[in-house]
């Protein structure tokens, strides 16, 4: 049996809104026209990567010695 069925999505509303107008000082603040810069502390950009290195590692510490192990045990039993 086929029942034929049709989804239609409501079209999306979008209001308009205006951006808020940043406010900077024209007149200097401090000694007689001094500007006076204050440093940030820069962040990494953001790029959604979260991968625990630790992990990978600890595999690539764990395969190395198993490889290890594997290869004296062959030769001691030739």
């Amino acid at each position: 049996m086929y029942v034929e069925t049709s989804v239609k999505a409501p079209t999306p509303t979008v209001t308009p809104t205006t951006p808020a107008k940043p406010t900077t000082s024209t007149k200097p603040v401090g000694n007689k026209g001094t500007t006076t810069t204050t440093t940030t502390k820069k962040e990494a950009p953001k790029t959604g990567d979260t991968m625990n290195v630790a992990l990978y590692a600890s595999l690539l510490l764990v395969s190395a010695l198993a490889a290890v192990v594997l290869t004296t045990k062959k030769r001691i039993t030739e």
